[in-house]
């Protein structure tokens, strides 16, 4: 819960409160107190937050250890990774979340997003894949927008960007 307020928080423009939140959860890891895998891996996206990026990248690894079924972890991981600028691991974290769960629709943005200037057939697939899993995924409308006003097909962006706004108004 206090990781779902700090992303609230810092969401809203209350970094300083996010941040402290995000350090106390931090604290509760280096303490002991968070043992089970879903408490490290809230602890890692804590770290993540506040740019202790290896020891988040740490914290992922005893996260999946703990528990390899966890596509999840597997996908926050990858993305982490992609962040970071580490587009193989990060592709092979996604791949392992598709083993866990083949449907998984952010796994499939993940490799989408991860593929799109090495392999745009294999990125244009996985996209396909995220959106029939789920139609409503804004994310996955988004990124094809964006790969629409790339190849410079502003109607289809603008479709794209109606179906997101279909979803969530708000976004």
């Amino acid at each position: 819960a206090q990781y779902e307020k700090a992303t609230i928080l810092e969401d809203t423009g209350k970094r300083d409160e996010a941040k402290a939140l995000y350090q106390k959860i931090i604290q509760s890891f280096q303490s002991g107190s968070l043992r089970t895998p879903n408490d490290l891996m809230y602890a890692a996206r804590a770290m993540w937050a506040t740019e202790y990026f290896h020891d988040a990248n740490d914290a992922f690894k005893l996260v999946t250890q703990a528990n390899p079924r966890n596509a999840e972890a597997f996908v926050a991981w990858g993305d982490l990774l992609a962040e970071k600028y580490n587009e193989p691991e990060a592709i092979a974290s996604y791949q392992d979340a598709l083993k866990i769960d083949p449907k998984m629709p952010e796994a499939h943005l993940g490799m989408a997003r991860n593929l799109v200037l090495t392999d745009p057939e294999k990125s244009a697939a996985e996209l396909e894949q995220a959106l029939a899993v789920n139609p409503n995924f804004i994310e996955a409308h988004l990124l094809q927008a964006e790969q629409d006003i790339d190849s410079e097909q502003y109607e289809k962006a603008e479709q794209d960007i109606a179906k997101a706004l279909a979803v969530n108004p708000q976004s």
